[in-house]
């Protein structure tokens, strides 16, 4: 599998798409309101999927500034924001989140506990 899933590459949807789209439809159940964090969001395709669930806003955060970078060029929702820190993320939502999802991230921690 690699590292980094973009919805644009030819082998995105037969090798690896449904898997991932089937968990952002899953979660997105649970986020038609509120403010939402995707914490390792990559390109920010789940970040658009929780965003059209009805939440007020979500926000994308990823360490990846590429990642982030292309995720921003994508036509997103104008309820979406992209950051490259848990820092930005509070910047957009100083309230708080009433939901928060991260898929595929823990196996990139240096020593997760």
């Amino acid at each position: 599998m690699p590292e980094r899933i973009v919805p644009t590459d030819a082998d995105w949807w037969p090798n690896y798409g449904w898997e991932h789209l089937q968990r952002y439809a899953f979660a997105a159940r649970y986020c038609r309101r509120g403010r939402g964090l995707d914490f390792g969001c990559g390109v920010g395709f789940g970040t658009e999927i929780l965003s059209r669930s009805g939440a007020d806003m979500v926000v994308g955060v990823d360490i990846d500034e590429a990642a982030i970078t292309e995720a921003r060029q994508r036509s997103i929702p104008t309820n979406v924001r992209f950051g490259t820190k848990l820092e930005d993320a509070v910047r957009h939502a100083p309230e708080g989140f009433d939901f928060a999802v991260m898929f595929e991230v823990v196996e990139h921690l240096r020593n997760p506990i």
